[in-house]
Order: C-alpha cells, then structure tokens, then sequence
C-alpha cells in the first residue's frame, strides 16, 4: 500500500470527498495539487479517470497538459492541441465537440504546433464541423494547409497532395499534386510515395522540378528543426 506525506493524504481524502458527491472541479483541484505539488501517483490515477470519464472542462484539460508538457520541457501549445484532439475524436466517455476542438486548435496555431494546421484545416474544408456551428471554408483550409507546410507539417503535405489530386473543393492540379506528395514522401508519410507513383504514371507528366522543390522543403524543414533545437538547448 503506498504511503504518501500527511498534505497529500489530506488532500486525496478531501478530493475523494468532493468527487463522491459530484463536488468535480474541487475535486480537480486538490488532485491536481497532490499531483504536482506531493507528487502522488494514485491523484494522477484520479486525474486520468476523470480525464477518461469526461469530467473535466476544457480549461482543466488544457491546465492538466500543460503540466505534463513542462515536464517533458514541450513547447507551448502541445497542451492546445491535445484538447484539440480529444474534443474531435472524443476519449472515453467525453463526447466530440469540433466547437470546442477548433477553437483549441487555433491556439495550437498561434503557437505553430504544425500538426494543428492540419486538424483544423480538415475540418474547414469537409465541413465536418457544422453540427456544431463550424461553417465550411475550403479556401481557409487550403491556406492552413500550405502554411502548415511551410512550418513542417508532413500530414499538411500529404492532405494538399491528395485534394489538388481528387480536385475536390479546388480545381485538380497534378504539378500541385505532385509537389506536396513529394514534400510527404520525402519526409516519410507512409503513403505519398504509392499516391505520387500513380499520378505520374496517369498524368505522363515528368515531375523532377516538383520532386526538387519537394526535396527543397523538406531541407527547409531540417534546417528549421536545428534552429529550433538550438534555440532550446541555450
């Protein structure tokens, strides 16, 4: 059985208290002291059954993140973008709310987590968010898209390959196409290479220009993640 200081014992029991009687955000609280201030696992067992159970608001979501990503020394807006992503696909018993889920993504945006450009823009050009007041704006999401690639996006590459491929939403454009398939490829997306092999034996067309521009981004992208590291590791 784990023995645990007298502050966090008291602070588990009255957490408990509160959680039994629904008392959640108190809960929240004293959990989340006991977890990061006494370092007690079984409040951070606590804090991960409420996180299952759908019990946290989006704030006390963001704030339980946030703290993990400090651990891991991440940089800001990991913690956006990981509400982000379990308000879309819902975890446990929390419902999806793309609502919610955009407007977390936007922060991760402000932040330039670059996966964050693809989410939104996903939901932007299908018009998935709609049942929840998100109106479809392809035009928005294309510009998500290519800005997500210039911040290093490999899933922003590969999502504009395939529409400038299928032609759905923008006009079809193969040396488009070819181009950010190529950027995907490059970077290992584990499917771009079959998609870009097919559209040049369909088109005919020669695409070296576009593989060399692709291989022009990708360098970009290891460039960017030196600076990056550098920058953190002074």
């Amino acid at each position: 059985m784990p023995t645990f200081n007298n502050n966090a014992n008291q602070l588990l029991e009255a957490a408990d208290f509160n959680f039994s009687r629904g008392r959640y955000d108190a809960a929240f609280d004293q959990y989340f002291e006991a977890f990061t201030q006494e370092f007690c696992d079984v409040a951070q067992k606590r804090l991960t059954n409420m996180t299952v159970e759908g019990l946290l608001s989006p704030e006390q979501l963001e704030k339980l993140f946030a703290y993990h990503n400090s651990l891991d020394s991440q940089r800001g807006g990991i913690s956006s973008f990981n509400v982000g992503l379990m308000y879309e696909n819902g975890v446990g018993k929390l419902k999806p709310d793309l609502g919610i889920a955009v407007r977390y993504y936007e922060r991760a945006i402000g932040e330039k987590i670059p996966d964050a450009y693809a989410n939104l823009a996903q939901i932007l050009v299908t018009g998935s968010g709609e049942p929840w007041g998100v109106k479809k704006d392809i035009a928005r999401g294309i510009e998500l898209l290519e800005k997500g690639v210039e911040a290093g996006s490999v899933q922003c590459a590969y999502t504009l390959g395939c529409i400038y491929v299928d032609g759905k939403g923008v006009p079809a454009n193969e040396r488009r196409a070819a181009y950010y398939l190529g950027v995907a490829y490059l970077a290992k997306h584990e499917h771009a290479h079959r998609l870009l092999i097919l559209l040049q034996e369909t088109s005919k067309l020669d695409f070296a220009a576009e593989v060399g521009a692709a291989k022009r981004q990708v360098d970009e992208w290891e460039l960017l993640k030196l600076t990056n590291h550098g920058a953190d590791g002074r």
